[in-house]
């Protein structure tokens, strides 16, 4: 941890190990309450967080292609395309003086813009229990949404009891016919021919308007819907992801399901995401992995993302059961 006043690392100490003793803070190492360590801070976050806003305002001027409040470093980090020249006596410097920015609260570096990634075929050799017929419904087993002309592949990412007690699961919002539009999708499980439905989808957020010049498909914004199943079709284990047999760092193919824990229980929720926490997904294709996270908040330039993506999977902060 770090703070900006060495008058308040005691205080701050002392929050942290509050918030950790009270689970507001995960910690990934096995102690219930590690050393806790406070360092000075050149910066506060409120100084980078307007000193990243005025990077991002300034995109056309310094042609970055990624920006993140790097609370690990306690600067802005900026990633700018090879061959832009971003020493300290450089156009770019420059510009960063003009924004009234300290050149030394900043972390710049080479990385290249997001560029299209291809989906990989699933190989018909790959155990697929994540992907067959489950009599109950849990998160991490393969759905398909009734797209036009056809079915596609998704995910379930938990499953939900709605406080009317009906039951439903959330996906990915653009795993239906209409994007962050509510149009009754049917959903259905493989190996039955898609014939019932086991899911309609219910709720799909939208997302207001969308920026001038910039289709709503490339918003930031949720995306994510509800799908309310019929339970006279399939049961719903609420609570519960499907436990893969293995646990892979960052990439995997083992969808087989464990023979001796074959169930993750989800006991709570959290939004204390920093860098350093190891996040766990798991998906229909690729498994159970996990990955450190590297930034929180990152601002991109264009869209894809340059990086693996997964449809629908469930996000969680595993705790060893």
């Amino acid at each position: 941890m770090s703070a900006t006043d060495p008058s308040q690392f005691a205080a701050v100490k002392s929050a942290v190990l509050s918030r950790i003793a009270n689970r507001r803070i995960y910690s990934k190492f096995n102690s219930a309450l590690p050393k806790v360590s406070v360092v000075k801070a050149d910066f506060s976050i409120r100084q980078l967080a307007v000193w990243r806003d005025s990077i991002v305002g300034a995109r056309k001027a310094l042609r970055w292609t990624m920006v993140d409040l790097d609370e690990g470093r306690n600067r802005v980090s900026i990633g700018v395309a090879s061959g832009i020249d971003f020493s300290e006596r450089s156009s770019f410097a420059l510009e960063v003086a003009r924004l009234g920015i300290p050149w030394h609260s900043l972390n710049v570096f080479a990385m290249e813009g997001a560029r299209p990634t291809s989906a990989k075929k699933l190989r018909s050799s790959t155990p697929a229990h994540l992907r067959d017929k489950a009599d109950s419904l849990a998160g991490g087993y393969q759905i398909y949404w009734n797209n036009v002309g056809g079915w596609s592949r998704c995910t379930i990412g938990f499953v939900a009891s709605i406080s009317d007690g009906t039951k439903g699961f959330i996906s990915a919002g653009h795993c239906s016919q209409s994007k962050w539009d509510t149009d009754t999708t049917s959903m259905a499980q493989p190996n039955n021919n898609y014939v019932p439905p086991v899911a309609r989808e219910a709720w799909d957020m939208q997302p207001g308007t969308c920026p001038f010049f910039w289709s709503c498909n490339h918003y930031r914004y949720s995306d994510a819907n509800l799908s309310l199943v019929d339970t006279t079709v399939r049961k719903v284990k609420v609570g519960y992801l499907a436990r893969p047999s293995t646990r892979s760092l960052n990439s995997g193919t083992d969808t087989t399901i464990s023979n001796v824990n074959p169930y993750i229980e989800v006991v709570g929720e959290t939004s204390s995401i920093v860098q350093g926490s190891d996040i766990d997904q798991i998906g229909a294709v690729s498994g159970w992995t996990y990955s450190e996270v590297l930034h929180t908040c990152v601002t991109w330039d264009d869209f894809p993302y340059p990086f693996n993506q997964r449809t629908g999977i469930a996000l969680f902060l595993h705790r060893g059961k």
